[in-house]
């Protein structure tokens, strides 16, 4: 993996090796990360930051690259998660109990404009709408770059759409607000918990239901002859995972993470601090540990941190 780099240090030389924690490229998971961060850092731990794409995370897990990963969505990161924790590469932390949902989000307003909605089949007769200059006619859902079911989803449902990626959330929020500034008709990849959940108002698409079937069996659903052919999962898991040296050079904090457990209003709130309120990372990270100090205090309070066991 160009650019990662595993750190080495002898298991019993604990005070010489950092944890690092993946950064990857939307708002909740990086405060979230300096806030866990900062709280395991006040515990007399390095810590350390790697930027992380979520296709790179998984061998960079498995390989003590990086070691802790914070928010796994089942939407986009289930097949990966599974192979890995399957094969014993890494560790299943645990779910939050934030359920998340990965979808095609509007802003209510559209609903004026496209008689239907959020009923899927509305998109075929309003694809329209939602065209851009460059789309050549075809409706334009904006994404960044982490999901890989819209594609398949777009064909198996006969939907007249093109994705247009972003590097990471900021750049849709961008789009999001300009769309909304002028009342101008817009569908975006979305993911709830997120700030919209508060901020905003706006609906889902309500694709025909999640099955698993719908994944490996062409026989499943509205088209016989594809899979994809459902929506995402409306209550989805978002779990942590760890490395394997995580567990074996640090015991207490390996503990310890397992109860960390983000709720949905915490995981809105890590990234409506950015979106919405304009602090930066670290300032939001700060705040966010004032607002939820008695929930992540109790994470930590373990006996084998007050005494200093094992660290």
């Amino acid at each position: 993996m160009p650019g990662l780099h595993p750190v080495m240090a002898a298991p019993e030389d604990k005070g010489a090796l950092p944890v690092v924690i993946a950064l990857n490229n939307w708002t909740s998971q990086r405060v979230l990360s300096h806030v866990i961060g900062s709280v395991i850092e006040k515990q007399g731990i390095d810590i350390r930051y790697q930027e992380v794409s979520v296709a790179d995370q998984w061998g960079a897990l498995s390989q003590n690259i990086i070691d802790l990963q914070l928010e796994v969505w089942q939407e986009t990161m289930s097949e990966e998660f599974a192979s890995f924790v399957n094969r014993g590469l890494i560790l299943d932390l645990g779910p939050h109990q934030a359920q998340g949902r990965e979808e095609w989000w509007y802003p209510d307003y559209v609903e004026k404009l496209c008689p239907g909605l959020p009923g899927w089949q509305a998109l075929r007769d309003c694809f329209p709408l939602f065209s851009h200059q460059d789309s050549q006619g075809k409706g334009v859902l904006y994404a960044g770059p982490w999901d890989r079911y819209i594609g398949p989803r777009i064909r198996a449902l006969k939907l007249n759409f093109i994705i247009k990626r972003f590097d990471n959330d900021h750049a849709i929020w961008r789009m999001l607000r300009g769309a909304m500034k002028q009342q101008r008709p817009i569908v975006i990849y979305n993911w709830t918990p997120n700030w919209t959940d508060s901020r905003l108002s706006g609906k889902f698409i309500d694709f025909p239901p999640f099955h698993r079937d719908c994944h490996t069996e062409e026989s499943w659903g509205r088209n016989p002859g594809m899979l994809m052919d459902c929506g995402a999962p409306a209550a989805g898991w978002i779990k942590k995972v760890a490395s394997r040296r995580l567990k074996q050079f640090y015991p207490c904090l390996y503990q310890a993470l397992g109860g960390v457990n983000f709720t949905t209003e915490m995981i809105s709130d890590a990234s409506a601090l950015v979106v919405v309120d304009k602090l930066s990372e670290h300032e939001a990270a700060n705040r966010w540990r004032t607002l939820y100090a008695r929930q992540w205090q109790t994470w930590f309070d373990l006996a084998c941190f007050k005494e200093k066991q094992g660290l």
